[in-house]
């Protein structure tokens, strides 16, 4: 149990910072600029009939990073990665 689900009303008495907006629209703006470049990848080996998991090991094989610079992939990763509107 994190810390803010024994205290709700601490949570929503945070205040929103400028920072933190700025952060969050950078952060998914690098998300989208990573998924831009990978998801071509994606769409062409889920085409030729490979499942999630199966991309997620192929991205691996091919020494492709996430997008957090993680070596290994998941059916998750693949999905989030296809979820993003942007494409290249």
């Amino acid at each position: 149990m994190t810390y803010f689900q024994n205290r709700p009303h601490i949570a929503l008495d945070l205040p929103i910072k400028a920072g933190s907006i700025a952060g969050r629209v950078a952060m998914v703006a690098k998300a989208d600029l990573f998924a831009s470049k990978v998801k071509p990848m994606i769409l062409e080996l889920r085409a030729s009939g490979l499942s999630l998991g199966s991309v997620a090991k192929k991205l691996e094989a091919n020494h492709i990073m996430t997008a957090s610079g993680k070596r290994t992939w998941t059916a998750t990763a693949v999905r989030n990665a296809l979820a993003r509107g942007v494409t290249a």
